[in-house]
């Protein structure tokens, strides 16, 4: 009788059990592209719009079925794209091989490759949650529950936001779901490669398929040419794999993570030089670009500035958006708008910078503690 009753009260509740089911990160994952996908569905019955799908798509004479011929010219091509798109190119040749010139098709790859972005990304969030909280304390039933919840929330807000209609709803924006999507899968096998750094198999593998994925990335559309530093950020707070005692960059882990990185950083340079090109030489439909004599160095710092300021509030407030700006088309560098947004910039990347050095010195200040202690 004591040991039926004591069974009852380890068996977890029936509900309590189901509960943790629809908590399963593949379940979660899954809940989200079907929000997402569902949310978006619209985009199915869109048309094409004469801005940019007619020169990419539906008056791109060099567009056709699938072939070895086509392979080599979406390798080779500097006419359709002001960039180099080849996996784009290649995407579009496959659509093109199942549904011709009907929309559905092109709209249909936006729309999957934004739903599985945003299951990819849930992951992602969860696992920085998991690890930021494992280096604090152990975590608990309560925490990993509290942790996918957040990650869900925020990966909707991401994949919801206004910010995201436009890439998915323009047939052209292939290439930016399609290096989306591969980034994120690159950066998910990067932090489970990192994570499980002990086991050298497991961790060559992650790594090896990271690097993979960030190619294909780059030639979907170079959106990640800046992606080494942030997994440098991730080394440096996240993983603590390089800094905090005297000398840290002499050490073999040091050695090791540069090494990750200049390897990863190779493509991303290859890719960046080939891109350029492709901009200079761009013939087909594509205006060529504008010289420093018409748009100086200035010019272009300035609307650098703008452009990252306008991005750090929109999130906040996505209010009239729209496809282009007149703001930027003819401007005045050093007119205040110009100005004001040049000085919050240094403003907060000074406070950042306070930041992180004030964040090092606790740290160093920690570890000296706990040595003494």
């Amino acid at each position: 009788m004591f040991k039926e009753e004591y069974l009852k009260i380890l068996a977890p509740p029936k509900d309590r059990f189901e509960f943790n089911f629809l908590l399963k990160p593949p379940t979660i994952a899954a809940i989200i592209s079907f929000i997402v996908l569902a949310i978006f569905s619209g985009v199915l019955t869109a048309e094409f719009v004469m801005w940019d799908d007619d020169v990419s798509i539906y008056r791109n004479a060099k567009l056709g079925r699938l072939s070895l011929e086509r392979i080599y010219w979406a390798f080779t091509d500097v006419d359709s794209t002001m960039r180099y798109l080849p996996l784009s190119l290649l995407s579009w040749s496959l659509i093109y091989h199942y549904f011709g010139l009907d929309p559905f098709g092109y709209h249909l790859a936006n729309w999957l490759l934004h739903g599985l972005s945003a299951g990819v990304l849930f992951f992602i969030i969860r696992k920085i949650l998991l690890l930021s909280r494992n280096r604090v304390t152990h975590t608990t039933f309560t925490d990993h529950r509290n942790i996918t919840i957040i990650a869900a929330l925020a990966t909707l807000c991401w994949a919801l936001h206004p910010l995201r209609v436009e890439p998915v709803a323009w047939a052209t924006d292939l290439t930016y779901c399609l290096a989306t999507f591969l980034l994120f899968v690159s950066t998910a096998c990067y932090l489970e490669a990192v994570d499980s750094e002990s086991n050298s198999r497991r961790y060559m593998s992650l790594m090896a398929s990271a690097f993979i994925f960030y190619v294909f990335s780059l030639l979907s559309h170079a959106i990640g040419i800046t992606y080494v530093a942030i997994l440098f950020i991730f080394d440096i707070f996240l993983f603590k794999r390089i800094g905090g005692e005297r000398g840290w960059w002499r050490t073999q882990a040091t050695k090791k993570v540069l090494l990750e990185k200049i390897i990863l950083a190779n493509p991303a340079v290859l890719i960046s030089v080939i891109t350029v090109i492709v901009r200079v030489k761009s013939a087909g439909g594509w205006a060529p670009p504008v010289s420093l004599a018409e748009f100086g160095i200035l010019d272009r710092a300035m609307q650098s500035v703008y452009i990252i300021s306008y991005y750090l509030y929109r999130p906040f407030y996505p209010s009239d958006l729209a496809p282009v700006y007149t703001t930027l088309i003819s401007f005045e560098p050093l007119s205040w708008p110009f100005l004001v947004r040049a000085l919050i910039l240094l403003l907060l990347s000074s406070i950042l910078f306070v930041f992180g050095t004030m964040y090092q010195f606790k740290a160093k200040m920690t570890g000296s503690v706990k040595v003494v202690v």
